[in-house]
């Protein structure tokens, strides 16, 4: 078996259900499978990590980095333009503000 073929997100979670609920080793996974074991074992680190948002591809940012993302860009925004209103009332007021 070519080991760079891509496996479904699907068959690497029921690879790591096998092994956490089920108690079966890396080497039996891999064994069982065809698979190197440090493809298991790399699974297997994502998995803990990340849980039920592992597995999302090549590309593909998981939901939570990519709402991360839009909320530090929105406040870095919302301070921008926070400092221009600030800014103006200062120079209509004075420096009160």
């Amino acid at each position: 078996m070519n080991t760079y073929s891509k496996k479904s997100r699907e068959f690497k979670f029921e690879v790591m259900r096998l092994h956490f609920e089920d108690a079966v080793s890396v080497n039996e996974l891999a064994k069982r499978f065809d698979l190197p074991r440090q493809t298991v074992y790399g699974w297997r680190s994502q998995y803990r990590r990340y849980g039920a948002n592992s597995f999302v591809g090549c590309g593909h940012g998981r939901a939570t980095e990519a709402e991360l993302f839009k909320l530090r860009s929105e406040n870095e925004r919302l301070r921008r333009e926070n400092r221009s209103l600030r800014n103006e009332i200062k120079s209509r007021c004075g420096n009160a503000v």
